[in-house]
């Protein structure tokens, strides 16, 4: 059975109740058996889905609300990337591997938060982590994850398997010691971008102050050249 059949390989033979982050779909019309489509951006006060937004079409956001087919889906939704992520790896193409297979396997809708600059927007903390100060982004994570119906809580502990299951143990580690066990994926993912950024602010202001610091008598003959080169190095350094 491959993967999307995990995910689609039965249909209830009861209307299952509707979530409050998704649609009910019957699969042929007058057969009474139905899925579930998952993913889309929330509404700011997580009460449906963002009219505005277009909500996830793929095929694999396709849930089937039955424990065999669920169970099997878990598995997919949840496997981790194949080489694990270290703390020297590059962060935006860590960050567009999630978010891609976030989007896929439809759980995109827990990893909003509201929009520190506008409580009546809400912003996609992975894409925007830059945007969140994470102590201030905690309880209000925990008054949205209060909100969630079964289909959120499902998605939420799926998508943390997933990181968890892409990041290096140390790494997993250090987040497992700052994240408590009711944290969405959203807290999950700014905790990791907290661990992450101190080593660059520190690695920024090393290469500023070699920069300020930088002078031709450290150089044999006063060399502008070797100066210049060197300057060049830390400018490069910057930009990486």
């Amino acid at each position: 059975m491959s993967d999307e059949d995990s995910h689609s390989s039965g249909e209830s033979a009861r209307r299952p109740p509707v979530p409050i982050m998704g649609t009910i779909i019957e699969t042929d019309p007058g057969s009474g058996k139905y899925v579930i489509r998952s993913g889309g951006r929330p509404n700011h006060n997580w009460t449906a889905l963002d009219e505005d937004a277009e909500q996830e079409a793929g095929h694999m956001t396709i849930l089937v609300p039955d424990f065999s087919a669920a169970a099997k889906a878990y598995n997919v939704r949840g496997k981790g990337r194949q080489t694990p992520f270290k703390r020297d790896d590059d962060i935006i193409e860590f960050t567009s591997y999630v978010r891609k297979h976030y989007k896929t396997h439809g759980f995109t809708t827990e990893t909003f938060l509201l929009d520190p600059k506008d409580d009546k927007k809400v912003l996609d903390a992975i894409q925007f982590s830059s945007q969140f100060y994470i102590a201030k982004a905690i309880p209000q994570a925990r008054e949205f994850t209060a909100k969630f119906d079964e289909m959120s809580q499902d998605n939420s502990s799926t998508s943390i398997q997933h990181l968890q299951n892409s990041i290096e143990p140390a790494l997993l580690t250090e987040i497992n010691l700052r994240v408590n066990e009711e944290d969405p994926i959203s807290i999950w993912w700014l905790t990791l971008i907290d661990i992450l950024q101190p080593k660059s602010i520190m690695k920024v202001e090393t290469i500023k102050t070699e920069i300020r610091a930088a002078r031709s008598t450290q150089f044999d003959g006063e060399n502008m050249v070797d100066l210049g080169e060197a300057t060049c190095q830390c400018y490069f350094a910057l930009a990486s």
